[in-house]
């Protein structure tokens, strides 16, 4: 399902730039503003690590709309840590021992009317990040995993989505790699949504860009749950798989995106 995502991206990366604000008010680690256009320089970026581009501009989209960042835990949740989810974790242990330094949640909720046809898509996923260069403007690893759905309705609390699932939701991961400028596809694994929340009043971002008449609004909140996925290399000089052993977020700041653009 990674196809469906560029279409999600380019209308929010719209009304993201005609928003041009940031109010999160969310746990976790204070961003200054040199930090934070930093590290949205960084994220965007990491569309340089193989054929990564579309899926790691999320990650410098939701920055835009925060003051905070959290981190990605290595190992399942203590609070839903399933069996078979510790089988997975100790199949895997030691390929990557470490979590993420940085992360955050996004939710995209989005409609597109043309010639008075409408599609619905969804995307609740996380972006998380390690070895930020703040003064480079770089990051040394990216990954992104989450859940699409093709309706209104997003995925809900205590959601588990399978990774290259061809039944809703679909379950989708990526991983980028600077040192080996590679990307990678995941093929296999979960991500589980435990809970989430946001703000029950929502900040305008409407606007147009070419063309493109959009009504927007956005609201920050908190999220939690985890995932592991396998992955195959799609683009770039590193191995040919790659395993992310369960990772696990405890409230990351988050930001959820409702748009409706018209064509």
């Amino acid at each position: 399902m990674r196809q469906a995502i560029p279409r999600l991206i380019r209308a929010a990366a719209a009304a993201a730039i005609v928003a041009g604000c940031s109010d999160s008010t969310g746990p976790g680690t204070g961003l200054s503003t040199q930090q934070k256009a930093a590290l949205i320089t960084a994220l965007n970026g990491a569309g340089a690590f193989g054929n990564l581009g579309p899926v790691s501009a999320l990650g410098g989209l939701a920055i835009q709309y925060m003051n905070a960042t959290g981190k990605l835990d290595a190992g399942a949740s203590a609070i839903r840590a399933s069996a078979a989810q510790r089988a997975i974790e100790a199949s895997v242990r030691g390929i990557r021992a470490s979590g993420y330094e940085g992360a955050v949640g996004l939710q995209l909720i989005m409609s597109v009317t043309t010639q008075n046809q409408t599609e619905y898509e969804t995307l609740t996923g996380v972006i998380g990040w390690q070895g930020l260069d703040a003064v480079a403007q770089t990051v040394d690893e990216i990954v992104v995993a989450g859940a699409i759905t093709l309706s209104p309705t997003p995925v809900g609390n205590n959601t588990t989505a399978t990774i290259g699932s061809l039944i809703a939701p679909y379950g989708f991961a990526v991983y980028g790699n600077r040192a080996s400028a590679s990307a990678y596809d995941g093929g296999s694994g979960t991500f589980n949504i435990l809970t989430m929340s946001f703000n029950e009043s929502g900040s305008d971002c409407s606007g147009s860009v070419q063309a493109i008449t959009f009504t927007c609004t956005y609201a920050t909140g908190t999220m939690t749950g985890s995932f592991a996925f396998d992955s195959d290399i799609s683009s770039g000089t590193g191995a040919d798989t790659y395993s992310q052993p369960f990772v696990h977020f405890t409230t990351i700041p988050a930001i959820k995106l409702v748009i409706a653009a018209t064509y």
